[in-house]
């Protein structure tokens, strides 16, 4: 029996996606460090490993990812150490193999308002986004009026590019929302007839990942009410598709009686205030791009590998030794490049998915087995001694 010891300082989680580390009928898989942070397994089988035994790896074939509680979290305005090994095999398309990555939270609603001009107007909403969108099309909004329940996606963005920082509005009457704020909105829809007791739901690939209000409750009389006032996010808050009342800032109801425009009202509704001091949407990644490019998103950041040349019909080890300031990417236990730019920063908050986002999207298709992950970046040699004692040709029992 080879020590061990030296590679499991550090380790904070550590999956073997094979039938023999499951816990339960659902096949979810049991992390093997004392933290205990089981994967629950939605679809994902069981197949050959790198040893050539069956059911010892994890198979996933698009419809299937795991998600465990554990949260890769480092201090807000620093970056602490992290490596990540894993090994794969025989992937073909794009997908993420492992992150905290909560996809869809590169938009946020940030405002919610019902004028007091004739008829309620303007009526709609702020959102911000959080990271570049190449395009807003895989986005959409819903209003639930009243508390009867969702609606579903109203409203479906034009494939638009978006900013990391540019404010985005949508409402029901353009003129009377330019009237009143003084600009042109970016997008009008009937979705946005509300009011004020009306929640919002914001859609990514037809999933709701941020939400304002209760979709089941009338808002009238609630603490959420915005009738004829507004309601504004408070300055950090991400995206989820849980309502907490207390992460927004309220007017009161009628709040805007009387007044006949944002710039004279007493009380005028926030306009692109929300600040993100953690600079973008925190995040950590791993995600293949291609059969020989992987993307590594750290702290909002994220780059591509160049090419990484290797055989996908082969198991293949990859590690990421992350010092605080780079990511050394190593392939089959051999140095293969270094990804630079990476500076302050704090890991999202968020559970950690394998094999897809934590939203059941951008899933992976391929084998993966053996994730590990350590808070402090592994030195070459201990890369390469974690490859050689687990590298396909050598079974360990």
């Amino acid at each position: 029996m080879i020590n061990l010891s030296s590679l499991n300082k550090g380790l904070v989680g550590h999956w073997r996606i094979s039938a023999d580390h499951t816990k339960n009928a659902n096949n979810d898989i049991a992390d093997l460090t004392p933290y205990g942070n089981t994967a629950v397994n939605t679809n994902v089988t069981f197949g050959t490993d790198r040893h050539g035994q069956s059911n010892q790896a994890g198979v996933f074939n698009g419809a299937g990812y795991l998600v465990s509680s554990f949260k890769p979290i480092s201090v807000v305005g620093s970056m602490n150490p992290l490596s990540v090994s894993f090994w794969i095999k025989g992937y073909s398309s794009t997908g993420k193999i492992i992150g905290s990555e909560q996809t869809g939270g590169d938009l946020i609603i940030t405002s919610v308002f019902d004028g007091p001009l004739t008829g309620g107007l303007p009526k709609g909403i702020e959102l911000y986004v959080v990271n570049n969108i190449s395009d807003l099309s895989v986005y959409g909004v819903g209003s639930a009026n009243s508390g009867n329940g969702t609606d579903g996606q109203e409203f479906t963005f034009p494939a638009d590019a978006a900013s990391s920082g540019d404010y985005l509005y949508i409402t029901y009457q353009p003129i009377q929302f330019e009237t009143w704020f003084g600009f042109a909105p970016n997008y009008a829809s009937p979705s946005m007839i509300i009011n004020g007791d009306d929640a919002i739901e914001l859609y990514y690939n037809g999933v709701v990942t941020d939400l304002f209000g209760d979709v089941n409750t009338d808002g009238t009389g609630e603490d959420w009410e915005y009738l004829d006032g507004w309601t504004y996010s408070n300055d950090d808050r991400s995206a989820s598709s849980t309502f907490n009342s207390a992460d927004w800032v309220y007017s009161r109801k009628n709040a805007l009686d009387g007044e006949t425009t944002n710039a004279t009202s007493s009380n005028p509704i926030p306009v692109g205030t929300y600040q993100n001091t953690f600079g973008t949407n925190d995040r950590f990644y791993v995600w293949s791009e291609s059969t020989d490019e992987i993307r590594v998103g750290l702290g909002g950041l994220s780059i591509t590998t160049s090419s990484l040349d290797y055989d996908v019909a082969n198991w293949t080890n990859l590690s990421f030794s992350f010092n605080g300031t780079e990511v050394l990417v190593y392939m089959n236990g051999v140095y293969n490049q270094t990804l630079p730019g990476y500076g302050a920063g704090s890991f999202m908050d968020d559970v950690m998915a394998i094999g897809g986002s934590n939203l059941g999207v951008n899933i992976f298709i391929g084998s993966i087995d053996d994730v590990r992950i350590y808070n402090r970046a592994l030195t070459a040699l201990e890369i390469t001694k974690l490859y050689n004692q687990y590298k396909s040709q050598l079974r360990i029992s």
